[in-house]
């Protein structure tokens, strides 16, 4: 063996291992840059999930308050609705009441048109009676 050659695979050797230590060291470094990467991705698919989490929260709100505002209407409609019957059915009343009255009044005077005849009746028969009672 030459003198040389122990030195020679001595920086053989170290060329080794710097090129192991370099790979080692490259790897590392692309671990880390995947294990980055990884949470990367991992934080971008939180944040979307998140993000779709509360998009379906506001549609979710948006389709309650639209419901709500469609009750509060049909509420609304239904009370409209309930006071026009209840004023319909109170002006008939009134109606139906002021027939009754002017029914009743015309009866009242019928039968006092007839009480009328009625008396006048009776006066031309007494006068007829008297006339026959005295005049023959």
């Amino acid at each position: 063996m030459s003198p040389s050659t122990p030195n020679n695979d001595t920086a053989q050797q170290r060329r080794e291992r710097l090129l192991l230590v370099q790979a080692e060291q490259q790897r590392a470094r692309e671990l880390e840059i995947a294990r980055q990467e990884a949470e990367f991705a991992a934080e971008m698919e939180r944040l979307e999930e998140e993000a779709a989490k509360e998009e379906e929260e506001r549609r979710l709100a948006e389709e309650r308050r639209i419901e709500e505002e469609k009750r509060i209407k049909e509420e609304q409609r239904l009370a409209e609705e309930k006071r026009a019957a209840e004023e319909r059915a109170l002006a008939e009343e009134m109606r139906l009441e002021e027939e009754l009255v002017l029914e009743e009044k015309r009866v009242a005077e019928e039968k006092q048109k007839e009480l009328a005849k009625v008396a006048e009746f009776k006066s031309k028969r007494r006068q007829k009676g008297s006339r026959r009672r005295g005049g023959c």
